[in-house]
């Protein structure tokens, strides 16, 4: 009986290791390169991290991966630093006819890692959902999206007292 678990076992394990080569060579990693070439050390590259309510969908106009493996709340995008146009949405749509989304031009570091903060405040019939570009380690302000007021005081943005 003890031999036929360990048989049912190495299987699980060989499935898992396949499943796991798999996904690495189709590029299943959360980190998505948008640069070509050999990678780039991390201090001369930009990341911006994908969040739970906010998804990067462009970057200057083109469509970022989305590998179908990965949750697309965890994908961090990685890039050449420099002048930058992105495009963003919520994670999650509030229902049809739903087109909040965000875009921010912003000169990008390199070494530099950035995500978002939300607000997300939703009635029957409306949402209002507001979005700032922050630092990732330090979650200060970087950008507030094209078109909205600056960010001398992001809380009125955020809908913060």
């Amino acid at each position: 009986m003890r031999g036929k678990h360990l048989r049912v076992a190495e299987r699980w394990a060989a499935f898992a290791l396949t499943s796991l080569l798999l996904c690495v060579s189709a590029g299943c990693s959360p980190v998505q390169r948008l640069y070509a070439g050999k990678p780039l050390p991390v201090a001369q590259v930009s990341r911006v991290y994908n969040t739970d309510q906010v998804e990067v969908m462009e970057l200057d106009g083109a469509p970022v991966p989305r590998p179908g493996a990965v949750d697309s709340t965890t994908l961090v995008y990685e890039f050449q630093p420099g002048h930058h146009r992105m495009h963003v949405v919520p994670a999650e749509k509030s229902g049809p006819g739903d087109d909040s989304a965000a875009d921010f031009d912003v000169e990008f570091r390199g070494g530099h890692s950035y995500t978002f903060a939300v607000s997300d405040l939703r009635g029957p019939g409306k949402r209002d959902w507001r979005v700032v570009l922050v630092d990732y380690h330090t979650e200060q302000p970087v950008a507030a999206p094209v078109g909205s007021p600056g960010l001398h005081d992001p809380r009125p943005l955020l809908g913060l007292p």
